[in-house]
């Protein structure tokens, strides 16, 4: 099996097990957390049998709360900070949901034979940059505002949760629950036109471009503050790079850093998503390698001395 194989199927179970309230499980509440347990991923907080939540949902709701609400903000800030050092961005890559949907439809656009776009390097750096903190700063001015005591209440209601009103996993997901009954239609229906326009977004970038809504995802860029720090990392022998180039043309979010840095050590991108599908493409032994605190946890193979090795593209 390899990597992308892999990761397609500990997606899908990650999917199910974020679900996991349609087999009887219960939400992973905490005494001390109002809106129980949040992971540095998508696991949207509209799907009805969901056992955690998205950081960004707590993130609006708390900030919502003012200073009443302060202590929470803090104590599930401080958890995700500790899962995002201990597991970098492994839940962009492995466990998001809508990463998951859009590895899946990368899958499709493979088979259909069609050809992706490339986003020029300089539009790219603005998106996974620049762009992507801007949406976060302007989150947390909004959501600040809404908790201000003089503000009408019309006007809080209108602020209320602003990233879940456009985000396009609000949309999908109930769309998707009420097309399986699990929601009844007038509930499925409760999404805002803005949000709905913003899945049709996501959704022809996503076949577009590979990992589209990655490349500006704010949840993402609050992962990659943890950058430094973090236990899971990818690090490069210089001496064995033979600069072909494979793992910057198979990144599916455009990192260049892992090709580009001739130092050797450690390579990681504050943008990378941690797929490692750069590992799994590189052709030279132990070129590429992911650690865990030091450990190597999967290494790149010389499958070009194997015509039987040869390793599927993925979502090249």
């Amino acid at each position: 099996m390899t990597a992308s194989q892999l990761r397609l199927t500990i997606q899908f179970t990650c999917l199910v097990l974020i679900n996991a309230g349609l087999f009887g499980v219960a939400a992973i509440g905490m005494s001390f957390l109002p809106s129980g347990l949040a992971i540095p991923g998508l696991a949207c907080h509209y799907f009805k049998h969901g056992v955690v939540d998205c950081f960004m949902y707590p993130l609006e709701y708390y900030l919502a709360g003012g200073w009443e609400s302060w202590k929470y903000l803090v104590m599930v800030t401080v958890l995700v900070a500790i899962m995002s050092i201990v597991f970098g961005r492994l839940f962009c890559g492995w466990a998001c949901p809508l990463g998951f949907i859009q590895d899946l439809i990368s899958y499709a656009r493979k088979y259909l034979h069609i050809a992706y776009l490339k986003l020029a390097p300089a539009i790219n750096d603005l998106l996974t940059f620049r762009f992507r903190y801007a949406v976060l700063i302007l989150l947390v001015l909004v959501v600040s505002i809404s908790s201000i005591p003089f503000i009408s209440a019309e006007w809080r209601r209108n602020l209320d949760l602003p990233l879940c009103q456009v985000c396009p996993g609000k949309p999908l997901w109930l769309l998707l629950q009420g097309g399986l009954q699990i929601l009844p239609p007038k509930a499925a229906l409760d999404f805002s036109k803005l949000s709905l326009v913003m899945l049709g977004i996501f959704l022809a970038g996503a076949f577009s471009i590979r990992r589209f809504w990655c490349r500006f995802c704010p949840m993402g860029g609050l992962a990659s503050l943890f950058k430094g720090v973090r236990m899971v990392s990818i690090t490069k022998d210089t001496q064995k790079c033979t600069k072909c180039g494979l793992c910057a043309r198979s990144c599916p979010v455009g990192v260049t850093e892992v090709y580009e840095q001739d130092e050797g050590g450690e390579v990681t991108s504050s943008r990378c998503v941690q797929c490692f599908h750069c590992i799994q493409m590189c052709p030279e032994e132990g070129c590429l390698k992911a650690d865990f605190v030091g450990q190597t946890i999967y290494k790149s193979r010389a499958w070009w001395q194997r015509a039987s090795a040869l390793p599927e593209k993925g979502l090249e």
